[in-house]
């Protein structure tokens, strides 16, 4: 085994702080600063064990591991992730040596930062579809009604679900009429196991909503809202089954399906809607960018978790 001593690896850091300065410019064989940072480790625990103080070249190397990490891409234009996997299986080299598994970190942040577009996305999308609803199924209110309302949606953003059923109750003490009130208030209701209480809001609901597929979209859209998507689901396809031409239900459930990741059931209804001449020019433009959006995440294919 290598006999290490201070000065050695004071030696390894400085070649480690020279090579990592110049990155993301390659040096003539890349992977040996790879090679350079297993003989740093080595350094770092054969002198450990002899009980020698390091906290100092332990914080210049977390800085230069930070240089490595930050242009690990650059680094894999140099040292093929195949190569990589193949060392790592000849060598059986442990994952607390990440300087080997590189491929693997860029590979999870690509799936994280797309991830996190396509969570954005689908808030967008489905806060886009609820203001389409509010324009088409909902009429004008008077101020303080909407108030009470926004600040129920506000509440339910923060999980205040006894603080949201206290504004959508304010709410329909000023419009006892309102559907989407009546609706938020029977979800909320079903959520806390009062089902006698829900099932009398609902009932008021579709008794105020104009025919039983407005009502199941409006309630799918509510339920989609505080992200209960089965419930969503149920409702969406029940539209569905009701109306098979409508548009609306199509969209809606086709972004029930898309929050759920199930894409290829989602993929059909949001073709059908961007496809159709009869669509609302908003829902068509929101089914194709949610379409495109699908696209990036593999023609369909679930993202990896």
């Amino acid at each position: 085994m290598h006999t290490y001593t201070l000065a050695i690896l004071e030696d390894l850091i400085e070649q480690y702080r020279r090579t990592a300065l110049e990155l993301p410019r390659l040096p003539q064989n890349p992977q040996d600063i790879l090679v350079l940072r297993d003989q740093i480790q080595d350094a770092l625990e054969s002198l450990a064990d002899l009980g020698t103080q390091l906290k100092v070249q332990r914080s210049r190397i977390e800085t230069f591991d930070q240089l490595v990490r930050r242009h690990a891409r650059a680094l894999l234009r140099g040292v093929s992730a195949a190569s990589l996997q193949a060392h790592r299986g000849q060598a059986g080299i442990p994952p607390a040596r990440w300087w080997w598994y590189l491929d693997a970190s860029v590979a999870r942040a690509q799936r994280r930062r797309l991830n996190r577009w396509v969570r954005r996305a689908t808030v967008a999308a489905a806060v886009l579809f609820g203001i389409w609803a509010t324009f088409t199924w909902v009429l004008p209110q008077p101020p303080a009604y909407l108030e009470h309302q926004q600040e129920a949606s506000h509440l339910l953003s923060q999980g205040d679900w006894q603080g949201a059923e206290q504004e959508y109750q304010a709410a329909l003490h000023l419009n006892p009429e309102d559907v989407t009130s009546h609706l938020m208030m029977g979800i909320l209701a079903q959520r806390r196991g009062a089902t006698s209480t829900a099932e009398g809001e609902f009932a008021r609901a579709q008794e105020l909503t104009a025919d039983p597929v407005s009502f199941y979209l409006q309630r799918a859209g509510a339920y989609l809202q505080i992200n209960e998507l089965g419930h969503a689901e149920a409702d969406a396809q029940q539209a569905v089954n009701l109306a098979p031409g409508s548009i609306e239900a199509h969209f809606l459930l086709g972004t029930v399906f898309e929050a759920q990741d199930r894409i290829p059931e989602a993929l059909p209804h949001l073709q059908l809607v961007a496809d159709s001449q009869d669509a609302d020019p908003k829902l068509a433009v929101m089914a194709r960018f949610k379409l495109g959006m699908l696209m990036l995440r593999g023609a369909g294919a679930p993202l990896p978790r």
